[in-house]
């Protein structure tokens, strides 16, 4: 797990070395869990992205602007 501040944005990071995963492979329950968790991101303004490959683990990274960034 990561977070830092970087060009106005706070970002967090989470990363598993896990088995990693096509969007094909996401299952209907998991599938609303992701988008569940897009939405939320949505509402504060952010950027939600999952980043994920068979044998390469997976990303998940929520960007959220920081209030003067919104302002603008």
């Amino acid at each position: 797990i990561a977070a830092f501040e970087r060009a106005g944005e706070i970002i967090l990071e989470i990363k598993d070395n896990g088995r990693g995963f096509t969007p094909e492979e996401v299952t209907s329950v998991s599938r609303y869990g992701l988008r569940s968790m897009r939405e939320r991101a949505e509402s504060i303004h952010a950027d939600f992205q999952i980043i994920s490959a068979p044998g390469a683990g997976t990303t998940i990274s929520l960007k959220i602007p920081t209030v003067e960034k919104i302002n603008l």
